[in-house]
């Protein structure tokens, strides 16, 4: 599903957030057999932060899955929602291409839409989550 700023938005509350701006610490942690914690962090305090719990145990693989996930969340990109028609069909848990032209385009991760009707039509809030490209 495809969003144009310029063709089928019809409102927005995104924010653009560069990836030098952004504060992101990511928390891997593994827990053994015997309820043992190890615990390994990567990225700036201050922020979000981001906690996975991984099957490895080796400190060279928690500190690789920390760094891989700190990837995943610190990124330039938009943050926030935008209003559409119905049209394009769009579900929580899918995915948008979201095209600007003052910005790249990207694929962004959908945790939510709001679906309302009134008496000028329909409109479909869409809520992103992470970029995913």
């Amino acid at each position: 599903m495809i969003y144009d700023t310029e063709v089928n938005v019809q409102s927005n509350e995104l924010k653009w957030k560069d990836q030098k701006d952004k504060k992101v610490m990511v928390e891997v942690v593994y827990t053994n057999a015997k309820g043992e914690k190890k615990t390994q962090e990567f990225g700036a305090s201050g922020g979000q932060k981001v906690t996975r719990y991984v099957a490895t145990n080796s400190d060279e693989d928690l500190k690789k899955a920390a760094e891989n996930e700190y990837n995943l969340w610190n990124y330039s990109g938009y943050e926030g929602s935008l209003t559409g028609w119905l049209v394009p069909v769009v579900k929580a848990g899918g995915s948008v291409r979201l095209r600007d032209k003052e910005r790249p385009e990207g694929v962004y991760y959908v945790t939510g839409v709001e679906i309302e009707f009134g008496q000028n039509g329909g409109k479909r809030k869409v809520t992103l989550g992470r970029k995913l490209d």
